[in-house]
């Protein structure tokens, strides 16, 4: 599996995820996945959040890599857009303290 995520196009997570399973024909299977969030780009995704006037659009693609002999097929299993607003710095008259940065965005991240 291979997944990509970006909070308004800055990329705050991808990777591939290896886990090899056999799928016999004709049949389901639940396959758990964790990924990872680069926290590092955080910073760079709120003030974008901020600038957009505290509005993200969400972006998250997962494809399964399929190999078969020699050959490897990506699929495209999940194509996903999704926006969502915060209004943090109208709770505060608009005033914006930086040093509370990580109670904003925790709050902003509830909130989804």
């Amino acid at each position: 599996m291979e997944y990509r995520i970006e909070a308004n196009e800055v990329l705050i997570g991808k990777g591939t995820l290896y886990d090899p399973s056999m799928l016999k024909p004709i049949s389901e299977e639940t396959i758990r996945l964790m990924t990872v969030i680069n926290n590092y780009m955080l910073d760079e995704w709120w003030v974008f959040h901020i600038k957009n006037g505290e509005k993200t659009e969400m972006l998250i693609k997962m494809w399964a890599v399929i190999k078969v002999g020699r050959m490897e097929f990506r699929i495209l299993l999940v194509d996903m857009r999704m926006t969502f607003t915060t209004n943090l710095l109208g709770r505060w008259g608009g005033i914006f303290y930086p040093h509370s940065t990580s109670t904003l965005l925790s709050a902003c991240c509830l909130q989804l």
